[in-house]
Formats: structure tokens, C-alpha cells, sequence
């Protein structure tokens, strides 16, 4: 590995890297728009922009005709292109990991997206650049590589919060990229403002799937992935703006890269974890050196994501200590003798989460070898698209990239156990997060697609709302493959939801016994059926269990038990504990604890403890909040403050338009302040909202609560009515 080349190779750097900052402490030169000029900077600013799940092959740069990337294409001219990339795992977290520390997986540790933590031993280019007095910042687009993975480690601010404007599965787990350039671009202000070298790292999350690109590209595209490929483009074209505004774009080290690509139905993998085929494996890389040097080369040899670490230190000169650099497994991008070279890929999601064989390959000039339980080789010059197995032929090619790849550690560790959180974010982003049980032979993944695909099918039906169907489907695969725990738990999330509580808590429990460490997780989703079914002792003990997998939830869930017991001051002190976790429910604790307070006739209390939950929404943009107006309403009617009262009941009416015990409680307000004329206006609402008869009768029973029998009579009938055409249909 060579290190400190650039400057003789190019001789460069002296114009553009100074000897220093000026002796003020400021830089010299002209002012940029933030008052600075970077460009006369001791050490040029690092960019490392990571776009997820972007295939080379589906980039202009890299001869795909199906998108345009005009910004992408005008960075390509001022970089060097590497036309053969490759991503050490298709896998979100650990291909980051492998950028961040110049590690293959193994090196590292992380082999999946959940259940692993990079360790705070492994140096990574974020600290070792903060001890040459950079600062250093991040802002990441997803939940999969939040501060909690150990990538935060080394940065002095990582922006990881996602701020959900609604409470879909999508929102809690992902946000635009536009929505992460805010942060990205007010932080190197201040860097530019304080006259700090610094390192950034941009993440962007398009186009990950779900595919679901903004207007105009959503209509300008026929592939979805195609239209969030052009979408992340103009994301990149505003922060390069940015940098060129701010003067920074000139002297600057920039990245563009993928973690990995996706499968697209090729070789039968829809995304991306399961198999190694050069869809998911082949990534864009982009190098723009200080003033473009070298702008519009391209690089034909084979290089991996594992070569950003080693090409920052050739470029910025550094003497790493040799434990590191003798720990690195890549090479500066910019050595000069980059020869044959095989690259090294794996995925361990196969093992970790189905129970099948783990998958490891290497991808050299021209052949790719795969190997599983099984091995293939591939020509994939000849056959870019990997169908035809070419070992049979290339004995001898077979056994040298077979000896290389037996020289990659195999050592692995199985992960840790997801909470339910991590669990719920997981799925919404379309990975597994349980650990499969397995005995025997393992299958090779590519041999089992077929399961696969059945798994995807009864996932989508429970995503649909066909619950008979998902319960009928996730049990009919269990009964063939009883090892898959994702399945058995999403089987268990439908059967509550269909209110089979005792068929619900048959599957976790087997979930328990064929995993004991699973234990505290599942617990928690245990306690919720026992709820549900109305064994409040029984959901405090499994909540009990399960504080270590999640104190916030568990503690929230044992104020749900106390007060369904009618321990309010049980309840109440769960709550509180809830709320000082270093995760709180901050939201539901409140509720509940509203709701306490409510029974206790402390009308005002109550309210106290719903602006607060109101406000706490707000601060993370959180959408309507179920029952939150409701509860609202309910304690400024009891405090006699009805134009009020009749306002919050309307919010929660307004939000979730279909709850009959709402339109209720804002007819007996309005009954109270005199304006009885709105109240069957009111029910006539309802019935469009939720035209059932139960609708009807909710209507004539408060109604005859209200005195008024004449008009309860007439809503009976329309229920009468309703219910006779339905028997007639």
C-alpha cells in the first residue's frame, strides 16, 4: 500500500495547500460568500457523499441510456471514474463500515444492518482526520446508520435525527435527502465561518426502496428506481452549488460513491442482502482531486469501497501509525503501480436471518468467483450479466481466485438481538431483523429463492390489510420452515391485530423457546397481546422482561397494565419512569398519564400533561396523534371551557374521521352550550365518515340521552333501514 503520493505524482498541492492558516488564526486570501477562502487551507476539505443502493449500471457516466444525471455527469468530468467499483457487502451498515475503516466485514465485525456495533478500538478516517485537527461531521438519511451502529464514533456532530412529519412506518426511518442537506450545509458554514479544515460525510438514501420519487421525475420516468436515481442527482446538484457558492468546491477532496447496488430482478434478488451477483456489488465511484486534477480520467482496474481510507491519507499526506495501516485491506486510489487485483464480498444476511449458507466471493479483471454451499464463476467481460457458469472451463482461474478468497478470515461472531423498535424500523425498511434457528446442511441462498419470494408475499398481504390471507400464508411457510423467526413474529403482530390473542402468544412464546435469547424483545411484544386480551398481570411480568430490550417501551407498558388494573398510582409512576429513559415515549406517557388524571377528577392536570404531548409532537414534527384532541376535549369540557372543548374534539374528528365515541362526547358539548341545532348535523357527519349502523345507533343513543326521544326514534329507524338493505344484498 503507498501513501503520501499525490505530491510527487502530480506535484499539486503547493499551489492549492498552503503552509498553513494565516497567523491570525483566519485564512488568507479572498473572502467567499462566508467570509473565507478554504482554498488557502493547510489541508483541503474532505466530502465523502454516499448515495444508497445506487447501481453503476444505472448511471449515464457508466453508459446507461434510461436516466438523466446532469450534475452527477458534471462532477464525473472534474473526477477520476472507476469503472470497476465494488461494494464489500450489499448491506447498508457494514458496506459503511468498510468505508469508514478501510476494513473488509471480518476486519471490522459488522456483518448485518442490526444487531452489531463497530467497536471503539477500530479507527476509523473520521478520528483519525479529528486528530490531525479536522472537524469532522456527518448527517445520515436513515435509521440503519444512526449514531447507535458506532459510526458516530469520531465526529464531533452527527446529524441522525429523523424528524417525521407523519407516523407512517417510512417517515420514523428515512428522510429526503433535501430534508439532510439542511443540516449538512449550516454546519460547514460554521466550519468556513471558524476557518477549520473539516471532514463531512453526506449520506443520501435514494434510491433505496420503497421507489417513490418526487414530481417531476416520478412522471418523467416509466422505472420508479430510475426516477429516484434522477431525484438524489438534483439532490447532489444543490450541495455541489452550495460548495461552489462557499468557495469550497475548487480545492476539495470529494467522493461520490454507492454502499452497494440492487437486484432489480436479476438472478431472481428484487433488493439487495441476499445474493453476490455484480448488481449489488458494482457501485460508482467518483474522485475529484483539489482543482479537478485528473478530471475525466477513468480507471479500468478493479478497486473496492475499502480504498477511501488509504486515498485520503496518500492525498492529505498523512503518517498513519502503523497498527492502522497495517490493519487497512485497501490501497490508495491513486497508486500508481493499481495492478491485477481481486476483491473481496460477502453477506451473512443468508446465515443470520433464513438459516441458510453465508455467501463469499471475489471479483477480479474479468472473472467473478461466488461461493455458498456451491461455487460459480463467472466471465463477466464476455457475460456482464453473470447467467453462464464458466468453472467447469477455468480450472485454473477457479483455483487461484479460490485460494485468495480461502486467505479472507472467516471468523464471525452472530449478532445481538433486536429490540422492538429496531425490529419495527427494520421491516418499514424492508429488512429482516430476527435471527433465524437452524440444524443440518445449510442451504445455499440461491438455491432458495423460491421461500423467499413466498415470505415477500405474505409480508405485502399483511402490509395490505388482507390479514386472513398474511396469517394463512406466514403459518403455511412455518409450517415447512420452522427456523424463520421474522416470519413467526410478523405472524404473531397479524394474529393480534385480528384479536387472536391466544394463537398470537403461541407463536411468541415458540419464538422464546427456539431462541432464549430473544427473551427481552419479544417479551415486549407479548405484553402487548396479554394487554390486549385483558391479562394485565400477565402483560406487567413480560414487560418486566423486557426492560433491558427497551426501558422506554417496557416501562410504558407496565403503566398501561397498572392502569388497566385501576392502579393509578402504579400507573402514574410507570409513566414517569418512562419519561426520564434515555429514550422516552414521551408522548404516550403523557397520554396515559392524562388519562390517569382524568380519572382522578384533575381536570386541569390532565390538560397540563396533553400540551405538553402536544408540544412534543411538534418538536419532531410528529403528525396527529391519535385520541391526544380526544383527551383534550374530554378535560376542557370537565373544566366548563366548551367553544374550547368543541374545538379539540373537531381537531381529533378532523384527523381520524371515523371514531363514533368522539362525535359523542362533542354532541354532549355542544348540548351543553346551547347549540343543539349542530348535533344531528353532527351524526350526519359520522354516518359519512363510517356508514354503518353502529354509526346510527351511537347517533339515537345519545341522542335519547339527551332528552331528545322523538329524534333518537327517527336515527333508530335509519338503522332499521340500513340494516334490512344490507340483508338484501
Amino acid at each position: 500500500m503507498k501513501f503520501r503520493t499525490l505530491a510527487a505524482v502530480f506535484g499539486l498541492l503547493a499551489a492549492v495547500v498552503g503552509c498553513g492558516p494565516s497567523p491570525s488564526g483566519e485564512p488568507s486570501g479572498n473572502a467567499g460568500s462566508s467570509g473565507s477562502n478554504p482554498a488557502s487551507w493547510a489541508r483541503p476539505p474532505v466530502i465523502l457523499i454516499s448515495i444508497d443502493t445506487l447501481r453503476a449500471d444505472h448511471l449515464p457516466a457508466y453508459g446507461y441510456g434510461g436516466v438523466e444525471t446532469p450534475y452527477l455527469d458534471a462532477l464525473r468530468r472534474d473526477s477520476i471514474l472507476f469503472e470497476n467499483a465494488y461494494s464489500p457487502v450489499p448491506l447498508t451498515l457494514p458496506a459503511h463500515a468498510s468505508i469508514l475503516t478501510g476494513r473488509r466485514p471480518p476486519g471490522h465485525g459488522i456483518r448485518d444492518n442490526v444487531g452489531y456495533r463497530l467497536g471503539q478500538d477500530v479507527p476509523t478516517l473520521q478520528g483519525l482526520l479529528r486528530d490531525q485537527g479536522y472537524a469532522t461531521g456527518a448527517a445520515v438519511s436513515a435509521y440503519v446508520l444512526r449514531r447507535e451502529t458506532g459510526l458516530g464514533e469520531g465526529f464531533d456532530r452527527y446529524f441522525d435525527t429523523i424528524e417525521a412529519e407523519d407516523r407512517a412506518p417510512m417517515a420514523l426511518v428515512q428522510r429526503s435527502g433535501a430534508q439532510t442537506l439542511e443540516p449538512a450545509q449550516g454546519w460547514i458554514r460554521q466550519r468556513l465561518e471558524a476557518g477549520e479544515p473539516f471532514f463531512f460525510f453526506l449520506h443520501l438514501f435514494e434510491p433505496h426502496s420503497p421507489y417513490e420519487p418526487p414530481e417531476p421525475f416520478a412522471g418523467r420516468y416509466r422505472h420508479a428506481y430510475d426516477g429516484e436515481v434522477a431525484a438524489v442527482d438534483d439532490v447532489i446538484g444543490r450541495f455541489l452549488a452550495f460548495l461552489r457558492e462557499e468557495g469550497l468546491y475548487e480545492p476539495s477532496l470529494i467522493f461520490a460513491l454507492a454502499d452497494h447496488g440492487e437486484g432489480l430482478g436479476d438472478h431472481g434478488e428484487d433488493e439487495h442482502g441476499l445474493l453476490l451477483y455484480r448488481e449489488t456489488l458494482h457501485v460508482p465511484l467518483f474522485l475529484k482531486l483539489p482543482d479537478q486534477v485528473r478530471g475525466g480520467a477513468s480507471v479500468t482496474s478493479p478497486v473496492g469501497l475499502i480504498d477511501v481510507l488509504p486515498t485520503v491519507a496518500d492525498v492529505l499526506d498523512l503518517r498513519l501509525p502503523e497498527a492502522v495501516a497495517s490493519s487497512l485491506a485497501g490501497n490508495s486510489l491513486l497508486d500508481q503501480d493499481l495492478g491485477p487485483r481481486n476483491l473481496y464480498s460477502e453477506t451473512f444476511y443468508p446465515r443470520i436471518h433464513f438459516g441458510w449458507h453465508e455467501l463469499r466471493s471475489m471479483m477480479g479483471e474479468r472473472y467473478h468467483l461466488l461461493e455458498g454451499a456451491r461455487a460459480e464463476l463467472f466471465d463477466f467481460v464476455r457475460d456482464p450479466g453473470e447467467l453462464e457458469d464458466v468453472l467447469a472451463d477455468q480450472r485454473r482461474t477457479f483455483r487461484a481466485m479460490e485460494a485468495d478468497l480461502a486467505r479472507i478470515e472467516t471468523r464471525f461472531e452472530d449478532p445481538g438481538i433486536a429490540s422492538d423498535e429496531e425490529r419495527a424500523k427494520l421491516a418499514a425498511l424492508g429488512y429482516l431483523s430476527a435471527p433465524a434457528t437452524t440444524t443440518g446442511t445449510l442451504d445455499d441462498p440461491r438455491d432458495s429463492l423460491p421461500i423467499l419470494h413466498q415470505m415477500q408475499w405474505a409480508f405485502q398481504l399483511s402490509a395490505e390489510g388482507r390479514l386472513e390471507e398474511a396469517a394463512a400464508a406466514l403459518g403455511a411457510l412455518l409450517k415447512t420452515h420452522p427456523g424463520l423467526q421474522d416470519v413467526r413474529l410478523r405472524r404473531a403482530d397479524v394474529l393480534r391485530v385480528l384479536k387472536r390473542y391466544g394463537d398470537a402468544e403461541k407463536e411468541l412464546r415458540e419464538a422464546v423457546r427456539r431462541s432464549p435469547s430473544m427473551l427481552p424483545a419479544v417479551s415486549l411484544q407479548l405484553a402487548e397481546v396479554l394487554l390486549e386480551a385483558g391479562d394485565a398481570e400477565g402483560a406487567a411480568e413480560q414487560a418486566a422482561a423486557g426492560l433491558t430490550a427497551n426501558a422506554g417501551r417496557a416501562r410504558l407498558l407496565m403503566a398501561q397494565a397498572a392502569l388497566a388494573s385501576g392502579d393509578l398510582t402504579g400507573a402514574q409512576e410507570q409513566a414517569r419512569l418512562a419519561l426520564g429513559e434515555s429514550i422516552p415515549p414521551e408522548v404516550p406517557a403523557r397520554l396515559l398519564l392524562a388519562r390517569t388524571h382524568l380519572r382522578q377528577a384533575q381536570h386541569s392536570a390532565a390538560l397540563r400533561e396533553l400540551d405538553l404531548a402536544l408540544g412534543a409532537a411538534k418538536r419532531v414534527r410528529q403528525g396527529p396523534v391519535r385520541g391526544l384532541q380526544f383527551l383534550r376535549g374530554e378535560a376542557l369540557g370537565r373544566l366548563d371551557r366548551l367553544t374550547a372543548a368543541a374545538a379539540a374534539f373537531e381537531a381529533e374528528i378532523a384527523a381520524f374521521p371515523g371514531d363514533a365515541k368522539v362525535y359523542v362526547q362533542l354532541a354532549f358539548v355542544l348540548a351543553a352550550a346551547q347549540r343543539f341545532d349542530e348535533i344531528e348535523p353532527l351524526f350526519d357527519r359520522l354516518v359519512v365518515a363510517r356508514p354503518a349502523d353502529e354509526s346510527l345507533q351511537a347517533a339515537a343513543d345519545t341522542l335519547e340521552k339527551l332528552g331528545n326521544k322523538e329524534a333518537a326514534d327517527r336515527w333508530r329507524r335509519r338503522a332499521q333501514n340500513l340494516i334490512s338493505d344490507q340483508r338484501a344484498r
